[in-house]
């Protein structure tokens, strides 16, 4: 079968699962495999055109700056100007201040209490992390533990946080997902289940994501690898969905553009990882990394909604007045 047929008969597989995600709020499994495939078949194009479909239609904007929202992190308006610039040329963005000590010690706190999944194994299994006896080289945290702390919701009604997301996506953003996870150094070799080869993210149409280092990172201790503007398309070369080896994209990027992000504790990142990346093996200590995404539209993967939590007076009053940014929890 040739390209031009299957972006055509992928196309039609995409919008009739789109016109069922509306109706009915789920994707259709094949959809979202569609949605996947004509990223690569299309080099990026039909992700774009879709997502300014879904731009062009939104008339709305919110103003975060009300006394709602809060202010996590200390970034200036001429910093988010310059942050949205470099992260649609570059695909990322470093930002200049530090996150508070306090907001790091309630983050790292709950990290060391909190039991989390070890991974990659199949078998559930939850411990506390315990870093002179690490038992996987994964400690991924639920999300349902996540969002019922406090701090945690604090950064989602982060103002800063929400007026870069809104002005990357065009429309009101959806928080599409709050994360986090430690990293050991218990095995050197790759691992392609928890994303320690190059690949790239696509369970939204279009999305961003904002990490925090809550341990010092260096080259030896599991930086993010970026490949520096591969972002919203992909070259001829890639013709398939999956993990690439670091030969295959260095011969296609050059080296000089694989770049690996570090920074002390308390490093803010914006980062689209529509574009190549992955997580660098530690070869020693450990890493604490918190995520939260933003998306425009939860069309792609169904992920499940969080009920049934203690939420803080002003999580509710947002999620009353702003109903779609928080449509995943209440």
């Amino acid at each position: 079968m040739n390209q031009a047929l299957q972006i055509a008969i992928y196309k039609i597989i995409f919008h009739i699962g789109y016109l069922w995600f509306q109706l009915a709020k789920t994707t259709p499994k094949y959809s979202y495999i569609a949605m996947r495939k004509l990223y690569y078949l299309t080099g990026g194009t039909f992700n774009a055109k879709q997502s300014e479909c879904i731009a062009n239609s939104s008339n709305s904007k919110i103003n975060f700056n009300d006394s709602l929202f809060t202010k996590v992190f200390d970034i200036e308006e001429n910093e988010i100007n310059t942050a949205l610039s470099e992260i649609k040329e570059n695909g990322f963005y470093i930002f200049k201040n530090l996150l508070s000590n306090d907001v790091i010690k309630k983050l790292k706190d709950f990290a060391l209490e909190t039991p989390a999944r070890l991974m990659p194994f199949e078998k559930e299994q939850f411990e506390k992390y315990n870093y002179q006896n690490p038992l996987a080289i994964k400690y991924q945290f639920s999300e349902k533990d996540l969002i019922s702390n406090e701090t945690i919701q604090q950064i989602t009604l982060d103002k800063n946080l929400l007026k870069i997301a809104q002005d990357f996506l065009k429309p009101p953003p959806i928080i599409d997902l709050t994360t986090m996870w430690w990293s050991t150094s218990i095995n050197k070799e790759a691992n392609s289940k928890i994303a320690q080869m190059y690949h790239y993210d696509m369970d939204r149409l279009k999305f961003i994501k904002f990490f925090i280092y809550l341990t010092d990172v260096t080259p030896e201790t599991g930086p993010h690898c970026y490949v520096k503007s591969s972002n919203g398309h992909l070259p001829k070369e890639i013709k398939t969905d999956g993990r690439y080896s670091d030969e295959l994209i260095e011969s296609i990027y050059g080296k000089e553009n694989l770049l690996e992000l570090c920074g002390k504790q308390g490093t803010l990142m914006a980062v689209d990882t529509s574009g190549i990346h992955k997580g660098k093996v530690l070869e020693h200590s450990d890493r604490l990394i918190f995520q939260i995404e933003f998306t425009n539209s939860l069309f792609g993967h169904n992920n499940d909604s969080i009920k049934g939590i203690n939420y803080t007076p002003s999580f509710i009053e947002a999620s009353k007045k702003h109903p779609s940014i928080y449509s995943r929890y209440i």
